[in-house]
């Protein structure tokens, strides 16, 4: 093989592996940071588990306390609910209730501020 066919190869080579490195730097960014803010906010029994923060169930309001919360604000009576969700989650370093409620057609979404009960933001959707 001639020196030149070489020369070429080995750049090629250069070439397409320095393309797969951006393209892997630029499709992985931000990964780690995602994957560290869902090991954060799992829970296991109403008891937070994994790496980083670790606050202790008495610092939050509790399930019920949130949906009392979600319930109040959607003036709505508890007894008419067909379906409720509530899960605690971390979201952008804000520990709060993921609150879902449906009383027939309608459904109710709340996050709710798991520390101070606070109503970050809410949603109501109406099936038709």
């Amino acid at each position: 093989m001639k020196k030149s066919t070489v020369i070429i190869l080995v750049a090629v080579v250069l070439v397409i592996g320095l393309v797969a490195g951006v393209v892997a730097t630029v499709f992985f960014a931000g990964t780690k940071e995602i994957i560290e803010d869902k090991i954060e906010s799992r829970v296991d029994n109403g008891k937070i588990i994994g790496a980083g923060e670790n606050p202790s169930e008495s610092d939050f309001i509790g399930e019920e306390k949130a949906k009392e919360i979600a319930v109040k604000s959607a003036e709505i009576n508890a007894e008419d609910l067909t379906y409720e969700k509530i899960r605690l989650e971390k979201d952008d370093g804000i520990w709060q209730y993921e609150v879902e409620l449906r009383v027939g057609r309608t459904e109710y979404d709340f996050d709710i501020n798991a520390e101070t009960g606070e109503i970050i933001s809410h949603d109501v959707d109406y099936d038709d």
